[in-house]
Order: C-alpha cells, then structure tokens, then sequence
C-alpha cells in the first residue's frame, strides 16, 4: 500500500532500480515502436508550445491556430492563459495543456495543486508539473544572462544584475529534494497533483539535464509510482540548460515498464514518456519515439511537419 511508504522504504527501492539500470546498455525496445511516416502520425505525437514569458495573447492566439491548421495533439502554454486557450480550442480536438510550478518546480506543493485545480477547473485537460527541484538561473555563467533577456524580452535592471553577481558567488547548483534524497516528499509531491487533477492526464517534469544517471532513475521511479500506470515522465522544461537525451528517453521508458511490472498493473499498463527541448526536426522525433517517447513537445511544429510533407530530413541544431 502506498500509505506505508517511508522514506527508508522508498530509499530501498531506489537504490535496487538505480543498481539494475545505471550504466547498463538497455536493449532495443520490443516489439519496436511504430516510427511517425505521415504528417497525421507526426502532428498526433506533438504538444505544440509557447511557454515564453513575454508572449502575447496574439502569439497565443496563432499558436492555437497553428496547432489546429496541423491537427497537433496539444497546445502547451502558461496556467494564466487556459482560459484563452480552452477557448480558441473549442470544438477542434486539439486539448490545452497548462504548465504548473513552471519553470523551477520550487513551489511548494499546495500552491502546484491549487495551480492544478484552477487550471482544470478552466479547461485544461493536462497538466505538466514540474517535480521538486528549486532550479536557479544561478546555473547560468554571468555572461547568458544578456541572451536569456533578448529571447524573453526581458531586460534585466541594473539593481538586479548586481544583486545577481553579489549572489551567484555565495550560492551552489542546488536541486533540492531529489538530490538531497528526501525521496517521500519527492513522491507525495507528485502524487497529491495527480489527485488535483481528477480526469486530466498528468505530466511530470523531471529536469533530467541537471540530473546525474542515477538520480534521472530514480525521479522518474518516484513519479511512476506516484502516477500508478497513468500519464507521463517527461524530461525537460527548456530552462534547465539542456533537453531531450535519446539515452534518456530510453532508461525512463524502462523504469515506466519496471514499475508497471512491480504494481502488477492490468494489461500492463504503464507510465509514458514525453520528449521535450530541443526537438526542432522530424529526426529528432523519430529518434525520441525509437527509444520509448510517446509524445513530444515542441514550439517549432510548422517546421517538423514541413520535413514530412517535403520529404527532408534535417538534423537537429539544438536549442529549445
């Protein structure tokens, strides 16, 4: 029962997956996914995105049309503009998915649920949290500051820059609960915006680019647990300094069918895996979905769908 969890107990069954899985070559998935050919496949895969903070309703507006024009599975975008989304969606088969305790995932876990309650209540129909980490834009040298505000519109105030400098000499990368394994409140983290969210499906973001081989196995065992069989891990918000890892994506679908197997779930039932930052072509799609991604998430849909209906394939150039 999952009310007996401990924090010993939890630990226990960390350290088992982390030894099983950690720097183990894992077999190609059996029998192998179904690789997207059409521009229907690729579109259905695609959570289309707008997460920029300085977004305007505008730019939210054509984002929704564009998932639309294409047939995207979702629109992805801040909790505050649900209430737009759900609107211009309405009718089109295409579901808004909210953000909650996005980006850093340091807010406490009332105010995610509250987040998760409220969005729901205005018409997401899934949610992508944020796990606890307390990410800090203090992992960024000094100098990407400048491209940070260009790209969000967001020019830092002088007071700012040099309370950053003042700070970013005192203060360490930390990433909270998870590394300091504190692994119940990991869990119950999750668990309790699983129950806020009623019939919405739940996403859980598990930041795997500030996270070691050992601790990407161990958050994505916590939140499959905690989602017992239902939505998805996913590995990136785009703020973390990294994104989508095939290797990554590949040990977390393994852990999703390892605790699929420990719950005994009917029909075998188990967690899926979304691919998230720097997918900006259809090969890097098709590389995700090769190693267990059921779906993905990217701002640049009209250029992935493009590649299939011109029939190029361009390698990725990175970035979010």
């Amino acid at each position: 029962m999952t009310d007996a969890y401990t924090n010993e107990i939890l630990t226990q069954k960390v350290d088992q997956i982390v030894s099983k899985l950690v720097n183990q070559p894992l077999p190609p998935i059996q029998p192998p996914p179904k690789v997207p050919t059409t521009s229907a496949e690729v579109a259905s895969l695609i959570d289309h995105t707008l997460l920029a903070p300085a977004s305007t309703l505008q730019e939210v507006r054509n984002v929704c049309s564009e998932a639309k024009k294409y047939k995207a599975c979702t629109v992805c975008v801040n909790s505050s503009m649900i209430p737009i989304v759900s609107e211009e969606l309405k009718g089109s088969g295409v579901h808004p998915i909210s953000v909650v305790g996005f980006p850093f995932g340091s807010a406490n876990t009332e105010g995610k649920v509250r987040e998760a309650q409220v969005a729901v209540e205005q018409g997401a129909k899934e949610i992508d949290m944020v796990n606890e980490a307390d990410i800090s834009f203090h992992f960024l040298p000094l100098c990407c500051f400048p491209l940070v505000d260009f790209l969000f519109h967001l020019p830092l105030p002088l007071p700012l820059t040099h309370t950053y400098r003042k700070w970013n000499k005192k203060k360490v990368q930390n990433i909270g609960l998870l590394k300091s394994g504190r692994y119940l409140e990991v869990y119950n983290d999750v668990l309790e915006v699983s129950k806020a969210c009623g019939q919405a499906t739940l996403k859980v973001i598990i930041e795997t680019s500030l996270l070691t081989a050992q601790e990407i196995i161990a958050s994505s065992y916590l939140s499959c647990l905690a989602l017992q069989g239902d939505g998805f891990i996913k590995t990136s918000t785009g703020y973390g300094g990294g994104g989508a890892k095939a290797d990554d994506i590949r040990v977390m679908y393994e852990v999703c069918q390892l605790v699929s197997k420990e719950l005994s779930l009917p029909g075998g039932r188990a967690t899926k895996v979304k691919a998230s930052g720097g997918i900006r072509s259809l090969a890097t799609v098709r590389e995700m979905v090769q190693n267990g991604a059921q779906r993905v998430g990217a701002s640049g849909t009209s250029k992935i769908i493009s590649e299939v209906e011109g029939g190029k394939v361009e390698a990725d150039a990175g970035g979010y």
